[in-house]
């Protein structure tokens, strides 16, 4: 059964901004979830959002949004790391330290699953 995917234009409900070095990953389908430091309340189970890379404002695909929730570093597993795009925990710790300096292993992050509807890889 083909499932019709939407275009991407500038209709839909918003923008989520990855690091470069993720793009990658994602439309590779080994990124299927990505942590925000803190409790964000600006993604929806269902959101359609533009995925753009954070440095050239390119879009490369389409995520619709599949779950969310509120968890701490020190909550996550092995498996949530590699979900994220990462082979290990310590690998994900490395990284997260660098884009939130600040940020302890006790803080909440918004965990947010999503699912590549279209990939758009010629605007990288």
């Amino acid at each position: 059964m083909n499932q019709a995917v939407p275009e991407i234009h500038s209709e839909y409900s918003g923008i989520i901004l990855f690091w470069p070095q993720f793009v990658e990953a994602i439309l590779m389908g080994q990124k299927t979830q990505t942590r925000r430091w803190g409790s964000s309340r600006k993604f929806e189970i269902g959101q359609i959002l533009e995925a753009r890379n954070s440095e050239t404002d390119k879009t490369f695909g389409l995520l619709e949004i599949l779950k969310i929730y509120s968890q701490t570093l020190d909550d996550m597993s092995e498996e949530e790391a590699r979900l994220d795009g990462f082979t290990t925990k310590a690998d994900f710790m490395d990284c997260i330290q660098k884009i939130y300096p600040n940020a302890k292993e006790k803080d909440d992050f918004t965990v947010v699953e999503f699912r590549l509807l279209q990939k758009q890889s010629n605007q990288l």
